[in-house]
């Protein structure tokens, strides 16, 4: 039998689409060039914890930001300066065969260690973000904010994935070291940087940003129906909130004529007609007239009948 042979099958060469070359062996290579630009991300001196999910732009307001801080839902932490930063990476991993052929696996986790230098009533405020999620908007030395975009275009920021956030055991000093507050946290997924990854300048935001601080409300001396005394400190520091007014304060009986702080020491009077047992507290953190502070919760009166 005389073999006989095909010319209608196409011998041409097939191209990929751009799904096949995403999921196959060719990648989008880029350029590398020259750049005379040398700026990388330092080591970071602080963050900015926000929920999964969570973006603002990249052009956004010292207003915009500060309402982030302010907010009930979806609120973002500022924490303070770190005292020292540790990379604590794991390494990229190879596979080595027994006849010394090395084999990428995957890139090592992204893993870090801050630690801070504040107080006790600080320490336990940081530990209540015990593996809370979320995700995280480094500072670095340069107050350069990095972020992630997932686009080319880098308008939108977003924090990257946290795959853990523990606030450890506070490390107690040695007699030549101070006691502080470690928090070691690292990064679900490294492509959020490597892929994605941008930098802006946030000097000016991170010099005038003002993080929540949580005020205790404190009943002082007897309410009568006339008048109600209460002293507002930081649940940090102790530290006497100066300055509030009228319209800062909430009272759930009665009518508020006027409040002072003569003595000019947080502690507030608080005038008025027909009150009877009840409570008194903040308004929002938002509406407060104060930037930057919340109550702790409303503190509850009685006026003797």
């Amino acid at each position: 039998m005389e073999d006989t042979f095909d010319d209608t099958f196409d011998f041409s060469f097939h191209s990929l689409t751009e799904n096949e070359m995403a999921l196959g062996c060719i990648d989008d290579l880029q350029n590398i060039g020259r750049s005379a630009c040398k700026k990388l991300p330092q080591a970071f001196k602080g963050f900015i914890k926000t929920p999964l999910g969570w973006t603002i732009a990249a052009n956004a307001t010292q207003q915009q930001w500060q309402d982030a801080l302010l907010a009930v839902a979806n609120r973002i932490y500022l924490f303070p300066d770190a005292y020292d930063f540790e990379q604590q990476s794991e390494e990229t991993v190879m596979a080595t065969s027994g006849l010394g052929k090395q084999v990428f696996v995957r890139q090592g986790e992204y893993r870090f260690q801050s630690t801070f230098l504040e107080n006790l009533e600080v320490h336990k405020s940081m530990y209540s973000h015990l593996q809370s999620g979320g995700g995280m908007l480094p500072i670095d030395l340069e107050n350069k904010l990095i972020y992630w975009d997932g686009t080319d275009n880098g308008d939108t920021i977003k924090g990257f994935t946290l795959n853990n956030f523990i606030p450890k055991n506070l490390q107690f000093g040695s007699g030549s070291e101070p006691s502080v507050s470690p928090i070691y946290f690292s990064w679900k997924d490294g492509a959020e940087f490597n892929k994605y990854g941008y930098q802006i300048d946030f000097t000016a935001l991170a010099l005038n940003l003002v993080p929540l601080t949580t005020v205790k409300l404190t009943i002082v001396g007897t309410p009568t129906d006339t008048e109600i005394q209460v002293s507002v400190n930081s649940v940090l520091d102790g530290v006497d909130l100066l300055a509030l007014v009228q319209a800062d304060f909430v009272v759930s009986t009665g009518s508020v004529s006027g409040v002072t702080d003569a003595d000019n020491d947080g502690t507030y009077v608080i005038a008025g007609t027909g009150f009877t047992s009840g409570t008194v507290n903040l308004v929002a953190a938002s509406a407060l007239s104060i930037p930057g502070f919340e109550s702790a919760g409303a503190v509850a009166f009685v006026v003797a009948s």
